[in-house]
C-alpha cells in the first residue's frame, strides 16, 4: 500500500453556535514518489508558507528530486518539503544514511532555517557525519539535523547508547540552543 503526503486546507467559517460550520475546500495537493511516505508533522513557517516533515521510502520519482540513500527501498530517510501558501513545492530535500532514519518532528529556528529530529539506525554515511553508538547498526539514536531556509543541511548530531533511544521533541532554547526530550534504554 503507497501513502502520500497530503496537505488539505479548508476554509471555515464560523457561523453561530447553533448551525454546523461550513467548510469549503480552497486546495489539496499530494506529494511523494513511487513507494511509500509518511508525514510526522506539518508547521506554517514566519513567511506564511507550509513545511511538511516525514519519512519517505521513494527513490527520485514522483515530487521526490534526490533519491534515498538506500536504494533498495527498505528503508526511509527524513523528508522534508517546504511549499508556498497555495501549497506549491517551492523545495523538498531527504536526509539520511545508509540504514534507517525515521523522522518525527521538524520545528522553524530562529534564523529561519529548521531543525528536524527523529530517530537513525545509521553509521557514517550520507548526510550523517557520527556513527551510530551501535556498531551492529541494530539499535538506533536520536538524529537531529540543522538546516538553513532553503533546507540546505547545516550540521548533524547523534545522541545515545548502545541500546534504543526513542526521541520525542526538540525546542530552541532562548540562548540559541536546543533541547531534546525522548526516552533511552540502556542496561
Amino acid at each position: 500500500m503507497r501513502f502520500k503526503y497530503t496537505l488539505l486546507l479548508l476554509f471555515a467559517p464560523i457561523i453561530g453556535w447553533s448551525q454546523a460550520p461550513t467548510f469549503n475546500k480552497k486546495w489539496d495537493k499530494r506529494y511523494g514518489g513511487s513507494m511509500e511516505e509518511i508525514i510526522s508533522n506539518f508547521l506554517i513557517t514566519t513567511d506564511s508558507s507550509f513545511v511538511l516533515g516525514g519519512t519517505s521510502y521513494s527513490g527520485l520519482s514522483g515530487d521526490k528530486s534526490e533519491g534515498n540513500y538506500d536504494t533498495t527501498f527498505v528503508t526511509g530517510d527524513f523528508w522534508l518539503v517546504k511549499t508556498d501558501s497555495n501549497a506549491v513545492k517551492i523545495w523538498d530535500k531527504r536526509y539520511g544514511g545508509n540504514n534507517a532514519e525515521i523522522h518525527l518532528e521538524t520545528i522553524q529556528t530562529s534564523d529561519g532555517g529548521y531543525i528536524s529530529g527523529g530517530q537513525s539506525f545509521s553509521g557514517i554515511s550520507g548526510d550523517k557525519s557520527q556513527p551510530n553508538w551501535d556498531p551492529t547498526q541494530q539499535s538506533n539514536d536520536y538524529w537531529i539535523i540543522k538546516t538553513d531556509s532553503s533546507g540546505n543541511k547545516e550540521w548533524d548530531k547523534r545522541y545515545g547508547g548502545t541500546l534504543f533511544e526513542l526521541f520525542g521533541s526538540v525546542r530552541q532554547t532562548n540562548d540559541g540552543g536546543y533541547i531534546l526530550c525522548g526516552s533511552s534504554f540502556h542496561q
